[in-house]
């Protein structure tokens, strides 16, 4: 009877395209944990123990400028892994945003495909902040210059990099794994090179991973379109159903199908995006019952796990309004 209320409410709120996170779930695959709107707490280095997961909100230099994405994890014992890092434009913000977190060194870094809305923001922190190991997927992008400022500060600077593919697994640290499920196996410049790479080809050779920390599971996903998340679902199945899953491909239409809205079943969903927007991925991972968390509205977004709760803590107070100004066409 309650579900049905709350499903009732739901369907009215969403009818004028506002969303209320609580109302979404009547199950939960993970413990219920502190949902709050506090800036503050959001940059705040009191998660000692703990899995914490940043979602950081790129601000454009112009509100129809998209920049990407970058999720920065540090895991309990203290190590860094930043996934992607956004347009260079967005370099120097990010650079900010891990020193006020105390961070200087970067010990994994974690490309997910050589789109510069991914990797553009490497060539500034290359530069500032001490690297440990490059985990990326091997597919030269050489017709992007963005890439190519990328690979020879690399080169320059000597950095370890070594190649990730479907089947290897990071033990990060006890209690926390990192598994990963794309790009395919045997993944070269070779595998392509009867091809011209297309946004789409280098999208789906993205680097997937869940990451498990004892009992709590996430999914990070890249670009990824719909045909890779069928080719996961057949693979992996029900060890696809995570409590966090980052929405692929900035939450476009070209990707998160119902079929993987389904099987990923995600408690809480982050949307990396500050300009493009697609209004019914949103909802239909709502009417999975999952609380959706969308950068441009929420701002920066900290999530803190014990392994078994999850705590989200969000900058700012989402009205989940649309903008049809917003809906612009993505190629990367």
């Amino acid at each position: 009877m309650v579900c049905e209320l709350r499903e009732e409410w739901l369907f009215l709120l969403q009818s004028y395209y506002v969303f209320i996170p609580f109302l979404a779930s009547c199950t939960n695959e993970a413990d219920a944990g502190v949902r709050e709107v506090n800036a503050e707490a959001v940059f705040a280095n009191d998660g000692d123990g703990d899995l914490i997961i940043h979602f950081f909100h790129l601000l454009p230099p112009d509100r129809f400028e998209k920049t990407g994405e970058s999720i920065l994890i540090q895991t309990p014992k203290g190590q860094t892994i930043l996934v992607d890092a956004g347009k260079p434009i967005v370099g120097p913000l990010l650079d900010e945003y891990l020193t006020e977190l105390n961070i200087e060194k970067i010990d994994y870094v974690m490309p997910s495909h050589p789109h510069s809305d991914h990797i553009g923001g490497f060539l500034t922190l290359f530069e500032t902040k001490e690297i440990g190991k490059i985990i990326d997927v091997n597919l030269p992008l050489d017709e992007s210059n963005v890439y190519n400022d990328y690979k020879k500060l690399i080169d320059e600077k000597d950095f370890t990099v070594e190649y990730a593919e479907e089947g290897d697994v990071y033990e990060i640290e006890k209690d926390l794994t990192i598994e990963v499920l794309n790009p395919p196996k045997g993944t070269s410049p070779e595998t392509y090179a009867f091809a011209n790479l297309t946004a789409g080809i280098v999208n789906d050779i993205s680097l997937v991973f869940k990451l498990t920390y004892k009992e709590n599971t996430f999914l990070f996903t890249g670009d990824i379109y719909s045909g890779v998340e069928n080719s996961l679902i057949k693979k992996y199945g029900e060890e696809l159903d995570v409590d966090v899953v980052v929405a692929p491909h900035h939450g476009l239409g070209t990707s998160s199908s119902k079929k993987f809205i389904e099987t990923t079943n995600p408690q809480i969903t982050f949307i990396p995006t500050n300009v493009l927007f697609d209004l019914t991925v949103i909802e239909n991972y709502e009417a999975q019952g999952s609380e959706v968390y969308v950068s441009k509205f929420d701002g920066n977004v900290k999530l803190v796990s014990n392994g078994k709760q999850i705590d989200v803590i969000s900058e700012t107070e989402s009205e989940r309004v649309v903008d049809s100004e917003d809906d612009i066409d993505d190629e990367e």
